[in-house]
């Protein structure tokens, strides 16, 4: 259902595969050497300064409940109520699996993000869902903490 908040694991080609597609990544986060790298096996929402994306496990197409995922999109769903305008919420996988269930994969958890927000009241025709599959990567997918980083909702609000 929408309000479970559990990891939902789907068939897929476990972590350990060889990936089938070495794409190169559009663009590399700037690293912290200091930071302590993110826990792949939770969900994690990192804001920027124009977007903000929100991580999943392996395999996941539903966030784990988090406080600090449940106050960004309580927030994000009190801005879109109060100032109108749309958000865009665009659902990315790594590349391990197939390309075409990959792509069903990030358009589940967009949707899962849209559910979120419909059911703290924002309306349907202000969020826009779509997916990029594995065709965006963030990072390498050469590593778990790669694959982790890819596997992600962007989330884009425009007035």
């Amino acid at each position: 259902t929408p309000s479970d908040n559990s990891v939902t694991a789907q068939p897929a080609t476990p972590p350990n595969n060889t990936p089938h597609n070495n794409k190169t990544p559009q663009q590399q986060p700037s690293v912290d050497p200091g930071a302590a790298a993110p826990d792949i096996n939770k969900s994690q929402v990192e804001e920027l300064a124009d977007h903000a994306r929100i991580h999943f496990p392996y395999n996941s197409t539903q966030k784990v409940k988090d406080p600090t995922i449940d106050a960004y999109l309580s927030r994000l769903a009190r801005q879109l109520i109060d100032q109108g305008g749309a958000v865009t919420l665009t659902g990315h996988t790594d590349n391990v699996g197939d390309p075409k269930t990959n792509d069903a994969f990030a358009m589940r958890r967009a949707k899962n993000i849209r559910d979120i927000l419909i059911e703290k009241g924002v309306p349907r025709k202000q969020i826009i869902c779509k997916s990029s599959g594995e065709r965006e990567p963030i990072a390498t997918n050469d590593n778990p903490q790669g694959r982790y980083k890819n596997r992600r909702v962007e989330v884009r609000v425009r007035q």
